[in-house]
């Protein structure tokens, strides 16, 4: 799943972020497009994502359903 946010970033980051967990969504990106940075939470539970981090600049980024394809969060963000 992903979400690109401009003025929705903290209702992303917090209730969907909490929804999708719930219901067992593995990955879930926010794309905050105004600090253009990809915040990552994998390892969903009952209570949110256990992992989270926060990739920007030439960071590297892969799907988990697609391991072998990568990319740099500026190539992704133009």
């Amino acid at each position: 799943m992903v979400e690109v946010a401009d003025t929705s970033l903290q209702f992303d980051r917090t209730v969907k972020a909490r929804l999708y967990a719930a219901h067992g969504v593995p990955e879930y990106w926010v794309v905050d497009a105004r600090s253009r940075t990809i915040e990552v939470l994998r390892s969903p539970g009952a209570e949110g994502y256990a992992d989270a981090s926060v990739l920007s600049g030439r960071a590297s980024v892969s799907p988990l359903a697609f391991a072998d394809c990568s990319w740099t969060v500026d190539k992704l963000l133009g």
